[in-house]
């Protein structure tokens, strides 16, 4: 339980605070602001939880780095881009990034985000190594997605 949060003091909170972020950005899908909010909250939303469970996840996990280890290799590899998204928001850059991710920006396209992909609309993305971009908004939706399912099945809360 936290106490420096305010009033958001469990990861039940914590997984409110991310549904309304996310809420937030869909509405305003081109602000920078609010993606890095929803980045930021996705990936801290695993020490949360594990703080709350930790007597529970020890027996699977050594400590809270194991356990963020796992979520982002072999339960949801989407959390990587939020974790590298979080890292290199708050510190600036990395200095020695361990992802594929080379750069994030803004695509000013012709059109608002309210029209349909098949018009050149503005949007975020996530450019990796390979020269592939991808859009942030589909990077989030998977991340929310393993979330809800992951409260849901595995915590048991009911949404």
């Amino acid at each position: 339980m936290s106490n420096l949060s305010f009033d958001i003091t469990t990861a039940r909170g914590f997984f409110n605070k991310l549904t309304q972020d996310i809420s937030d950005f869909r509405n305003d899908p081109t602000s920078s602001r609010l993606a890095i909010n929803c980045a930021m909250t996705s990936w801290h939303l695993g020490e949360w939880i594990f703080n709350d469970l930790e007597d529970l996840l020890n027996a699977d996990f050594a400590n809270v780095k194991a356990y963020l280890i796992d979520l982002r290799t072999v339960q949801c590899p989407s959390l990587e881009i939020m974790r590298v998204i979080t890292n290199g928001s708050k510190h600036c850059k990395i200095s020695s990034p361990s992802s594929k991710i080379v750069n994030t920006a803004k695509h000013d396209g012709l059109f608002s985000s309210a029209f349909s992909r098949q018009f050149d609309v503005t949007y975020l993305y996530i450019e990796l190594e390979d020269g592939t971009t991808i859009h942030f908004e589909d990077i989030l939706s998977e991340v929310f997605a393993f979330w809800n399912d992951y409260v849901a099945v595995r915590l048991s809360w009911s949404l």
